[in-house]
């Protein structure tokens, strides 16, 4: 991040909340979506000014945020880490793992997800290595070689991706175990470098 990169965080970000985590060494708990970006500004001057604990704590607190409220990181918050941050970041990391989850056990790519993935081959990339961190076994995953068994596949179609039911706003499909992703106000544009567009 350059230095005017960090002045315009400083300015853009809550000095409550960077103060009060100062004084306390605690963050407050997001209670909503619209919390997080703070939250993120946050993370990123903490990087910046390399306070590790400060990073690990506001890494900790957004992992705990989707998993209690069973949500999903955005595609506009997943976008925004990625512009801010380098590879090998706990954040990204995060994120990544997060939509990996989405994406694999969704029905189907919500199409402001697939403009994204095909725009952004790093983010594609990051995604399938966090797939391979989960070390599946060989039997557990679809083998489309074996044309004896049903072994998973759909007669579908290779690629679904959902047209009716996504919105630039938000995804309103279906989601794996019933979970909703958060409010997505996407802006799809993120470069194959990973910068935003």
């Amino acid at each position: 991040m350059s230095p005017s990169t960090l002045t315009s965080l400083s300015l853009s970000l809550s000095p409550q909340l960077f103060v009060g985590w100062l004084y306390s060494k605690a963050l407050r708990y997001p209670t909503s979506e619209k919390e997080i970006g703070p939250l993120l500004d946050l993370y990123f001057l903490s990087q910046q000014l390399e306070i590790a604990r400060l990073s690990e704590e506001v890494v900790e607190t957004l992992r705990t945020f989707y998993h209690t409220n069973e949500t999903y990181p955005s595609l506009r918050r997943v976008q925004y880490v990625y512009s801010n941050t380098s590879q090998d970041n706990e954040m990204r990391e995060m994120m990544v793992g997060a939509v990996a989850r989405y994406l694999t056990l969704s029905d189907a790519i919500p199409t402001h997800w697939e403009t994204a993935l095909k725009k952004n081959g790093q983010l594609s990339v990051d995604i399938i290595r966090s797939i391979q961190q989960w070390h599946l076994q060989g039997a557990s995953v679809p083998d489309v070689r074996d044309l004896s068994q049903e072994r998973g596949r759909e007669k579908v179609g290779f690629s679904d991706v959902v047209e009716g039911e996504t919105q630039v706003s938000g995804y309103t499909g279906k989601m794996p175990g019933g979970v909703k992703q958060e409010e997505d106000e996407s802006e799809v544009g993120v470069g194959a470098n990973g910068h935003g567009a």
